[in-house]
Parts: C-alpha cells; structure tokens; sequence
C-alpha cells in the first residue's frame, strides 16, 4: 500500500498492518522521524521495521530509533 503524506500514511497503518515500512525522511505534512515516533508509541505497530530514505545529502549514516 502506499501513502502520498502524514495524515494518509497515519490512517492505513492499521490492520492489516505492514511486514515492513518504506518512509520517505521528508514526508509531506511532517517528518518520517515523527511518523515513526507515533509508529513506536502504539503496541500494534512498535515492532514493524522501518526503513528509511533520503535525498538529503547530508544524511549518510544508519539510525536505530
């Protein structure tokens, strides 16, 4: 499935939830950092992994959040 912003990516995480997440760092609405935050204060969703993208140039090392 797929979400073009925050607000639409919040509304389909539900069941049935993802095997994985695929976020753009720079997503419309807010940031991947706060979808992932908000992905990690709920039980159902705090274990889906998440990977995460950039075309931040700056951005070159990995995150364990």
């Amino acid at each position: 499935m797929e979400a073009e912003d925050y607000g639409s990516a919040v509304m389909r995480l539900s069941e049935p939830f993802p095997d994985v997440v695929l976020l753009d760092w720079m997503l419309p609405g807010s940031s991947g950092i706060q979808f992932i935050k908000h992905m990690k204060r709920e039980a159902l969703t705090r274990d889906i992994p998440v990977m995460m993208l950039t075309a931040r140039g700056e951005e070159d090392r990995v995150r364990r959040l």
